[in-house]
């Protein structure tokens, strides 16, 4: 079984924007200048608890960042104090770097956050590279005072909110902070599928899914079309989903093929994987597609023998979408390819991020073991956690 999606064309499809790398550093739990490199399908895999979700969170706090506001996406993670990571020494600014590129432009957006008296925090730079070599910097604020800032625009420095987004309206500055706006972390939740919806919220899927059902009734005919035979290869007697409203609500209902004909029921009488797979799927079909699309353990709930399809539907979403997951699949790391896959370890509390170690993709080439054998056996290791760790001796000595 094979997922088709059908194309998109028209401008999203030619000026969509790419995640090139993220660097960041004292994140939650991320370690020092942790690099991560996006390919058009990226897959996150470590032991619980190793930080997995906080390489994705980190998008997910530089949207809100940009679409909320600084203080409400740091408030949301419980303060300053709980964004930076714990660390045995003085604790350390958190600092993110965004590398993004498109047919038409480049660029590199960063920005350097510490605490501040009382619990609070400062921004101590925000910075707008184009293109992101460092040649041209668009944007420089430093401890809230604009340095820099695009031609014929005054915008106000602070150093408890981002300046950017101020920005917004400059046609040169404006595809840099709606790509970053755009990009999605989905931690799909059945029960939210599963229950009547308030009407009035608007697309784009939010991250838990709790618009589906508004997203379902704006997508397209193909797109549904698409849907709609992918619930059908998948529970086998699937063939329609449709959108109920009533009190102010929106409810999903399926129908279903049943002997002596066809017979709707509501989402809430579907089973949690069946939810689950509709929801991912809406994240996957859904028109337009976000620069970057982030899926947290699409797994989980979900029968083995149908990750597959579910693997079909993820590399054909990434030929016109980045996708990046977060999964403890060794079935669907057996599907993936050696060079999408992200070592995330934890060590002494700090989390690295980096590729397969050498030794371990020599033993999947060599076919000694496959790459879900390894995981059960084991997991995966990373050189750079090594390297990282020979350095730190290096400097303490």
């Amino acid at each position: 079984m094979t997922a088709e999606l059908l194309p998109h064309t028209g401008s999203e499809a030619q000026a969509a924007a790419r995640v090139v790398r993220l660097k960041v550093s004292n994140y939650r739990s991320l370690s020092d200048d942790v690099v991560v490199e996006f390919g058009d399908l990226t897959a996150f895999v470590g032991p619980n608890g190793s930080g997995k979700s906080n390489v994705l969170d980190v998008f997910r706090f530089l949207r809100e960042a940009l679409t909320f506001g600084l203080e409400p996406a740091i408030s949301k993670r419980l303060g300053i104090n709980r964004l930076r990571r714990v660390a045995p020494t003085k604790p350390r600014a958190v600092k993110i770097r965004i590398d993004l590129q498109s047919a038409a432009w480049s660029a590199a957006y960063e920005l350097q956050i510490n605490a501040a008296k009382n619990a609070s925090y400062r921004v101590e730079n925000e910075t707008l590279h184009t293109p992101f070599s460092d040649d041209e910097t668009s944007l420089l604020v430093d401890r809230g005072r604009v340095r820099i800032a695009p031609s014929g625009l005054s915008p106000l420095g602070s150093d408890t909110e981002l300046v950017l987004p101020a920005l917004a309206g400059d046609p040169q500055i404006r595809p840099v902070v709606e790509a970053l706006r755009s990009i999605r972390i989905h931690s799909i939740f059945p029960r939210e599928l599963g229950q009547p919806q308030p009407i009035g919220v608007a697309p784009p899927l939010d991250d838990t899914g709790s618009n589906w059902c508004a997203v379902l009734r704006t997508m397209d005919e193909s797109a549904l079309r698409e849907l709609q035979l992918g619930l059908e290869r998948i529970t086998g007697d699937i063939t329609g989903v449709r959108v109920d409203s009533a009190g102010g609500y929106y409810t999903a209902e399926f129908e279903h093929r049943l002997r002596g004909g066809n017979r709707w029921f509501s989402a809430g009488q579907e089973s949690d994987g069946t939810l689950r797979l509709a929801g991912i799927l809406t994240a996957l079909l859904q028109h337009p597609s976000p620069p970057l699309m982030g899926i947290e353990e699409p797994e989980l709930t979900i029968n083995p023998g149908l990750l597959p399809l579910l693997y079909d539907y993820l590399r054909a979403t990434s030929r016109r979408c980045q996708v990046a997951i977060t999964t403890h699949s060794p079935d669907l790391l057996d599907l993936l390819d050696m060079d999408d896959v992200r070592v995330v370890e934890r060590v002494d509390g700090a989390t690295y991020v980096g590729g397969v170690a050498d030794h371990q993709r020599a033993i999947v080439r060599e076919s000694l073991l496959s790459p879900g054998n390894l995981l059960r056996s084991g997991g995966f290791r990373t050189d750079v956690v090594d390297q990282n760790l020979f350095d730190l001796f290096s400097e303490d000595n």
